[in-house]
């Protein structure tokens, strides 16, 4: 097991992940390649940036990747918020993902603080 797969942001993120695939798969045939795509691919991002950064070793790289996985969480919301006005999921499919977003929002905005501080006393 890869180290990066040890941390609990990974873990959740992968959670993320699963989730919107869960939900985009529901999305009308002609928005499977728009916004559906859009989403998984924006999902992918997450503990994909998490890993990269991981594997980097340095806090300032693991730091870039950090804000990308957030940048990621934010297209994220949108789309699904955009969905939900859309009809494509219901009003309780978005709040119940926008908790599992927030869960992850949560953990990379205390990394990135973190990361920041290690960064900041590396100058």
């Amino acid at each position: 097991m890869r180290s990066y797969q040890k941390l609990v942001v990974w873990k959740e993120a992968m959670s993320l992940a699963k989730t919107v695939y869960m939900l985009a798969r529901e999305f009308p045939e002609d928005e499977q390649r728009g916004i559906g795509l859009q989403l998984r691919r924006a999902a992918l991002y997450v503990p994909y940036n998490i890993a990269r950064g991981h594997e980097r070793k340095r806090p300032t790289d693991l730091l870039r990747f950090v804000t990308a996985s957030l940048d990621s969480t934010a297209e994220i919301e949108t789309l699904l918020i955009l969905s939900a006005e859309l009809g494509y999921i219901s009003t309780i499919e978005l709040q119940d993902a926008q908790l599992v977003v927030d869960n992850v929002v949560q953990h990379l905005t205390g990394m990135r603080e973190a990361l920041t501080r290690t960064a900041k006393g590396m100058e």
